[in-house]
């Protein structure tokens, strides 16, 4: 062999001529293509500054609850205003932001941007504050504590005392509390626990959460924060401790029956006031009952033994624990309670309960923290597991129910 390659049939270069032919009608009937032309953006004319500015006015639910990024922004927007200007950085902030008139809240308050808020008319609040307010009987001094939260907008920790004077005792303000008089008693009980009154300067330094956590004998924050309303601030005093009440069961993590006497083991509420305080804010209370095993002597006596006169018959009329018209022993449980705030991010939190942890000392002062039996748990696995580990003698689970008044549980004994 010559090792020279062979060359194309006739037939190979006459398909090829073929389909370069076909590629070419393809080609030739496609439509040209047509770039379109760019649309002009909405922010094309808007400066820095201006888009700056829009982006502090963001509800704080969108994620600008954070005072790093607050002041990030203010500090972005001051330093880029001073470049087109030759004002002072104070006056800056002013004409940038008096193209507009700013928002009121409808309550005398302009609308604060402070990541301390989460709207017009609600602060947060920290429901283990209130619980620790309640007990040692502090709730007037911390209601101002509150309210100067909620007129701190930029987050700068203090406010010119003159200032709180007007907002705080004019009576064309709506977050008036009382005269003049009984705010300087309350500024010098204050004083050294939720603020530091400086009197020569006018100015009211506002301490942090954990720093009145720790005033207020509280270890830890517990649960989760709730938007407190201005109103249930602002109104009666005895309104007020209500609502602090109804904001520690909203700041529960599972509204689970609870019983009067843990209630009053962990907030210090007694029964008698917990019940003036549900008629007062409104709370609403969920009935259970716990379904125990078929009518007979032998289970009314051991379920009158554990829970005396809580005990009853119960009969199943839907079939939902075996035969239809079947009878049970059952009693009542606790109650629920209805949220009457609605929760917020937890923010800050954990890290506030790092420095309290820091501040505090576990146990001192007498106020440790409770430890209470769990017995209600999310589904019959839960329930079974805990019997059957021995975390108790009984444990609840919720029966899938239709919405009705009372609400049914399942249990499991030892």
């Amino acid at each position: 062999m010559d090792g020279r390659s062979p060359a194309p049939s006739p037939d190979l270069l006459a398909a090829n001529q073929r389909l370069l032919e076909l590629c070419e009608q393809t080609q030739a009937k496609k439509p040209p293509i047509v770039h379109p032309e760019p649309q002009p953006s909405p922010f094309d004319d808007v400066s820095p500054c201006l888009l700056a500015e829009m982006v502090t006015q963001l509800p704080p639910h969108l994620g600008w609850s954070s005072q790093p990024a607050t002041q990030a922004i203010r500090a972005s927007l001051t330093r880029c205003t001073s470049e087109a200007s030759d004002l002072a950085p104070s006056q800056v902030i002013e004409s940038a932001t008096a193209s507009k008139p700013p928002a009121s809240s409808g309550n005398g308050v302009t609308d604060p941007r402070s990541w301390r808020t989460l709207g017009d008319n609600v602060v947060k609040h920290y429901p283990s504050l209130g619980v620790g307010a309640l007990q040692i009987g502090w709730v007037p001094v911390y209601r101002v504590w509150l309210l100067c939260r909620y007129l701190d907008r930029d987050g700068r920790g203090w406010l010119p005392l003159d200032d709180v004077r007007q907002k705080l005792t004019d009576k064309q303000s709506d977050l008036r509390l009382f005269d003049w008089r009984r705010l300087q008693q309350i500024l010098a009980q204050g004083h050294g626990r939720f603020w530091k009154w400086d009197k020569g300067n006018g100015r009211l330094w506002l301490f942090g959460a954990a720093n009145v956590a720790a005033n207020l004998h509280v270890t830890q924050l517990v649960g989760k924060p709730v938007a407190l309303p201005l109103s249930a601030i602002t109104s009666s005093i005895g309104e007020c401790k209500a609502h602090l009440y109804g904001a520690w069961h909203s700041g529960r993590k599972e509204n689970k029956p609870i019983s009067r006497k843990v209630q009053e083991s962990l907030t210090g509420v007694p029964e008698r006031t917990q019940r003036h305080y549900c008629h007062v804010a409104d709370i609403g209370r969920q009935s259970n009952i716990a379904i125990g095993g078929r009518l007979s002597c032998e289970t009314v006596e051991q379920a009158a033994w554990q829970h005396g006169r809580a005990t009853f018959s119960f009969t199943d009329y839907e079939g939902r624990q075996g035969r239809k018209g079947s009878t049970y022993v059952a009693w009542r449980l606790p109650n629920s309670y209805s949220n009457l705030h609605r929760q917020t991010s937890i923010g800050r939190m954990r890290k506030i309960n790092w420095k309290l942890h820091d501040l505090v000392t576990k146990g001192a002062q007498g106020n440790e923290q409770t430890k209470v039996e769990k017995l209600y748990y999310g589904n019959g696995k839960e329930a079974a597991w805990a019997v059957s580990r021995g975390k108790g003698e009984e444990a609840y689970w919720p029966m899938q129910v239709k919405a009705q008044d009372e609400k049914l549980w399942a249990v499991f004994a030892s």
